[in-house]
């Protein structure tokens, strides 16, 4: 893997001498990796950071093989997340996620959380989102690597998933069913898609959070609230908080869980 302190030293150094000229982003991408010159599967992986956010600059960008794209006003937090989803991958650290799991990432649309799993080693990763248009951006992310993932367009509470997993990843799509038939029928889509010993991991607004998102309410939790909406099959496994920080410079904290499920675990490593 290349350093991405060199990566940023080259693009410095191209923009500098004049070899990216007026071609922008794609022009930085080209050069950079002229400059390594290493195999395919050592290239570096980059992150548009732009003053832009124009659907046509956006498009160009990621066709020119950025894995994704940000503007100047996104917040430390959130250039961090972008470039890994920290807290999601922690979580699964903590109940012991090994390669060989099962992964369905709900509701993970342009999430990158998608390419962390790959980058270790992941096989079976299975995204879901109600948008086609965020999965379409997540794919071109992605480019050749969109292949080895299983993409799925349809709402949770009326998924059928017609196979099972051994982890159940979702950031903030349960916190938006706030009728209790949309949280059964959810509910029902988790356990018809997960078996003994599966995980599941959460990412909700915390219980002093915002009431609403986006213009909708949400359902504002803790890990034992968490717990309580699971059931007794689930069990507890480790929880956290993230204070997710606002493009206006507001705070929205956040609970991560993750629980594991009463019997036989699969796809784990020992302990989870």
């Amino acid at each position: 893997m290349i350093d991405v302190a060199w990566v940023g030293a080259v693009c410095a150094a191209l923009a500098w001498s004049g070899l990216v000229r007026d071609g922008g982003g794609p022009a930085v991408i080209a050069g950079v990796r002229a400059a390594a010159a290493t195999p395919d599967e050592e290239h570096p992986r980059f992150l548009a950071l732009s003053v832009s956010d124009a659907p046509e600059d956006v498009i160009t960008v990621i066709r020119a093989g950025a894995r994704g794209y940000v503007t100047k006003a996104i917040s430390a937090a959130d250039l961090t997340d972008a470039i890994e989803p920290v807290l999601s991958l922690r979580m699964l650290d903590a109940a012991g996620v090994s390669p060989d799991a099962r992964v369905v990432d709900v509701g993970g649309g342009t999430s990158r959380l998608v390419d962390s799993l790959l980058a270790r080693g992941h096989h079976d990763v299975t995204v879901v989102d109600v948008s086609d248009v965020a999965l379409g951006i997540a794919k071109r992310r992605l480019g050749c690597d969109a292949a080895r993932v299983h993409w799925v367009h349809a709402d949770a509470r009326t998924w059928s998933p017609g196979r099972t997993f051994d982890v159940w990843h979702d950031r903030a799509v349960m916190h938006f069913l706030t009728s209790a038939a949309d949280l059964q029928r959810y509910l029902h889509t988790l356990n018809t898609a997960t078996g003994p010993g599966a995980v599941a991991v959460f990412g909700c607004f915390a219980p002093e959070g915002p009431t609403h998102c986006s213009g909708l309410p949400v359902m504002r939790r803790d890990a034992e609230d968490l717990a309580e909406v699971l059931g007794p099959q689930w069990s507890l496994v480790t929880a956290d908080r993230e204070l997710h920080a606002t493009p206006g410079g507001a705070e929205q904290p956040f609970t991560w869980a993750a629980f594991v499920r009463s019997g036989a675990a699969v796809g784990v490593q020992g302990g989870a």
